[in-house]
């Protein structure tokens, strides 16, 4: 066993390392032993100050009910870390999650503080909603690795961020092309649906972020508010061609994208659309 654990130990600092954690991660596979040791080694991995490791606790054994879910982890989702790592959430007993709990999570799931993650333990997935699924990363320990946060999807974010950076003058044939390649970089690593779930949900929370932090520069707030700094200028260029306005637009055009992917429309169509629809709001007059 000590081989194992070494070797998934060795996965999650890579991981950790290249600074590309996920929100939401479902350990599930092996035994209960097993799964605590990788969610204790990632969590260590993470924070900075061993009060930022948070285990989650149920008032019934047999249930991790709604009101557990809302009182331990979506209450005190947004009280920043107390060092200058991430705020991990260690659920070890995730599959006790009935679907009224699960749906209460999904909340924090969708739009969680850059600074959280999830780490849902659970023997396996099927006791999750589809919905649950599609915004965690999913680590099998019966298959021996543990899965790096899509390095595709950071090749793929990299390019979106250069595109937003063209401001009015963005290509959409670049976005189309991005697309494409992203998704002939993951065939094979799932089914088509989840790529595209998977991509929703990464592009989406990269538009959210880069365009709140336009807002951000737009309401004349503090430049250590932003997330992109290496996009800063950029940003800034942004902020004097949008209206805050337009701003809420390209978010609602966002979170429209990622649902339609969610009801199974193409990845492709549904994130070309959305440039598209940047594009022409950035070409609007103020």
């Amino acid at each position: 066993m000590q081989n194992y654990n070494e070797k998934i130990l060795g996965d999650l600092r890579r991981v950790a390392e290249k600074n590309r954690v996920a929100n939401a991660y479902l350990i599930s596979g092996g035994t209960k032993e097993d799964r605590l040791f990788a969610g204790e080694a990632f969590a260590k991995l993470l924070v900075t100050s061993p009060a930022d490791v948070i285990r989650p606790e149920q008032e019934k054994a047999s249930l991790f009910s709604v009101d557990d879910v809302r009182r331990t982890i979506c209450d005190t989702a947004y009280i920043k870390p107390y060092g200058t790592g991430k705020k991990v959430y260690l659920v070890e007993n995730a599959s006790l999650m009935n679907v009224q709990a699960q749906n209460a999570l999904l909340k924090t799931l969708e739009e969680p503080p850059e600074y959280v993650v999830i780490l849902l333990l659970a023997p396996n997935a099927e006791t999750f909603l589809p919905t649950v699924l599609s915004r965690a990363v999913k680590i099998n320990l019966a298959e021996e690795k543990i899965p790096e946060d899509n390095e595709g999807t950071a090749e793929l974010l990299e390019g979106l961020g250069r595109v937003l950076a063209d401001g009015q003058d963005m290509k959409i044939e670049e976005v189309i092309a991005l697309l494409q390649q992203y998704r002939k970089d993951q065939k094979g690593t799932a089914e088509a649906a989840e790529i595209g779930r998977r991509g929703a949900r990464d592009v989406t929370e990269f538009i959210r972020s880069w365009f709140c932090d336009v807002l951000v520069v737009k309401l004349g707030g503090n430049e250590s508010l932003l997330r992109h700094k290496e996009a800063e200028s950029a940003i800034r260029d942004a902020a004097e061609r949008l209206s805050p306005e337009q701003i809420g637009e390209i978010l609602k055009l966002a979170e429209e994208a990622r649902a339609r992917t969610e009801a199974n429309v193409s990845f492709e169509f549904s994130y070309e659309t959305l440039f598209l629809g940047i594009a022409r709001i950035f070409e609007a007059r103020l």
